[in-house]
């Protein structure tokens, strides 16, 4: 019987894959570094909550400005060179990130973590389609599964050095260091990943059909409860559950936990069960898994219920890429672009809508959107075809 991480040994063995996986893992990292730093950011330019919120929006602004012609400059540069340049610009993102000093400053360098990341991220997903193709296996769930991976060791190395009281300047500056000098010393990678298949070049933003709009529907609706969650598990544990202070940030460690976790099985399940299958099953698990520990008003049942909610969004996401990039007529670095650039938005909108809910409602009637949206994934996972 073939072991349940023979593909995850498989990926770490080929050279594209592994390279790739790293440059998930080295994207994820610096971005949950820099969430664990916000609060001292907030603290030190004396900044109210609407203004940090204000503040934060410089982040998908910048990616939603430049996604829609990403995919044209990837076409253009070549995917190798796209590849080095863009993952270059947003690890140098943290140095930027380092000198804030006000709010101008922390909105700029904000709008540049956005364009950068809005580059890099249409890259590496562009870059994992064209290695599926000349692997001829899925991989990419497994790449999704490192970004997760990337994602809680930079948010929980965050949190030990801010405990630590060391300050913003000087870890934002060695995490820079860290992640973008083993990527300089390796311009290999331009060579290795330009002899990947070439789609035929598209000129400018290409317009959305209708299989991309309904796959764009299905991100944005994921990416709109992953914002929520992200934001929102531990408030509603803290203030609505009232649970101990230990337990509060338990909900979206399990989240990220079990969503790497079905990641990193994805490769291996999407052959077997069928990428439709999987996109409706995530959906009603996540649907099914929130109205539970809604109704069971506990902070277990909570942490538990979070869990399972990031089990069943795991593998959806990385399916909903990878068949936008095979859409016929679409180069993948186009498709993806429209597909990042809609699901983005959800992100963006997904936390201020919870707040606004919860404000007039109270969080547990808000966080039922989340229920709402997971069924409305299910719905459109029945319509469309999965390439």
């Amino acid at each position: 019987m073939t072991s349940p991480f023979a593909h995850v040994k498989f990926y770490f063995y080929n050279t594209y894959s592994r390279v790739l996986g790293l440059l998930f893992v080295a994207n994820s990292f610096v971005f949950g570094n820099w969430v664990a730093r916000i609060p001292d950011i907030k603290e030190s330019l004396w900044l109210t909550d609407a203004a940090l919120g204000m503040g934060l929006l410089g982040a998908p602004l910048g990616s939603i400005l430049v996604m829609s012609f990403t995919g044209w400059l990837v076409s253009l540069m070549g995917l190798g060179r796209s590849l080095y340049l863009f993952s270059a610009l947003f690890l140098l993102s943290p140095v930027m990130l380092a000198n804030i000093t006000s709010f101008n400053s922390l909105l700029a360098c904000l709008i540049y973590l956005g364009i950068t990341e809005g580059l890099m991220g249409v890259v590496i997903n562009a870059a994992a389609n064209g290695v599926e193709k000349k692997l001829e296996r899925p991989i990419m769930s497994t790449c999704h599964g490192m970004w997760s991976l990337g994602a809680m060791m930079g948010a929980a190395m965050g949190s030990v050095i801010a405990g630590l009281n060391i300050a913003l300047r000087p870890h934002l500056l060695m995490i820079s260091l860290a992640v973008l000098i083993p990527l300089l010393l390796s311009p290999k990678i331009i060579q290795m990943f330009d002899t990947l298949p070439s789609p035929e070049q598209k000129k400018g933003f290409q317009k959305p059909n209708m299989a991309l709009l309904a796959i764009s529907l299905a991100a944005f609706s994921i990416f709109l409860n992953e914002g929520a969650i992200a934001d929102w598990s531990a408030v509603y544990l803290r203030e609505t559950l009232k649970s101990d202070p230990y337990l509060v940030g338990m909900a979206y460690a399990g989240y990220a936990m079990f969503m790497a976790i079905g990641r990193f099985t994805g490769d291996m399940l999407i052959p077997k069960f069928g990428k439709k299958n999987l996109v409706i099953g995530g959906g009603l698990l996540s649907a099914l898994s929130m109205s539970a520990l809604l109704i069971l008003h506990d902070p277990w049942a909570a942490i538990v219920g979070f869990s399972l909610v990031g089990l069943g969004f795991s593998c959806i996401v990385p399916i909903l890429y990878s068949s936008a990039a095979n859409e016929p007529g679409y180069t993948a670095e186009s498709a993806i672009a429209v597909v990042s650039t809609i699901s983005f938005i959800g992100f963006f909108i997904g936390p201020p809508i919870i707040g606004f809910i919860s404000e007039q409602y109270g969080l547990s009637l808000a966080l039922v959107l989340v229920v709402g949206l997971s069924i409305m994934i299910s719905a459109i996972g029945t319509m469309i075809q999965f390439k």
